[in-house]
Order: structure tokens, then C-alpha cells, then sequence
């Protein structure tokens, strides 16, 4: 989850929650009785990881389009330019 997850956890549980690495620990949820407030934090996470998808699927295009502006933009300059990818002109 991101950090603006558990800023959500944090204002509905009404407990401040320290999420550094070496310091969050498991006994702090309880502590905060998260278990009471079960089903907003199953809504709250399972809307996070269907963010995460959705902005892994987002990458993953992003990816896609810098590779055809590659190849369908940039290649034919190199071929027109008289110079290949590589320094190489005699392709």
C-alpha cells in the first residue's frame, strides 16, 4: 500500500501510525483495534491494489508507446539521415 493508504487506516482508525521500515510493526494495528474497522480497510486495500494494477498496466503502456515512437518515428530517420542505430550506414 502507499503512503496515502495508510494515511486513510490512520483517519479511520483516528490513530496515528509511525510507518517507518524499522519501526511498524504488526502489534500497532491491533493496537489501534483495526480489526473493528475491518470493513473499510478491505474496501481501502482492495481499492489499493486495484490502483497498483491499474498503474502497472499504465507503465506497461507507456513502455509500448516510447518503443513505436522508436521504431515507427525515430528508425526511419536514422534509414532517411543515411545513419543506422550503431554509427553503422551501410545498412
Amino acid at each position: 500500500m502507499r503512503e496515502r493508504h495508510w494515511l486513510e487506516v490512520m483517519t479511520i482508525t483516528g490513530h496515528n501510525l509511525n510507518l517507518a521500515e524499522d519501526v511498524f510493526k504488526l502489534q500497532h494495528l491491533l493496537d489501534c483495534n483495526i480489526l473493528k474497522f475491518r470493513e473499510e480497510v478491505e474496501d481501502l486495500t482492495g481499492a489499493a491494489v486495484k490502483e497498483e494494477q491499474i498503474e502497472n498496466k499504465l507503465a506497461a503502456i507507456q513502455v509500448c508507446v516510447c518503443l513505436c515512437v522508436c521504431v515507427c518515428v525515430y528508425m526511419p530517420l536514422f534509414f532517411i539521415a543515411g545513419t543506422a542505430p550503431g554509427g553503422h550506414a551501410d545498412l
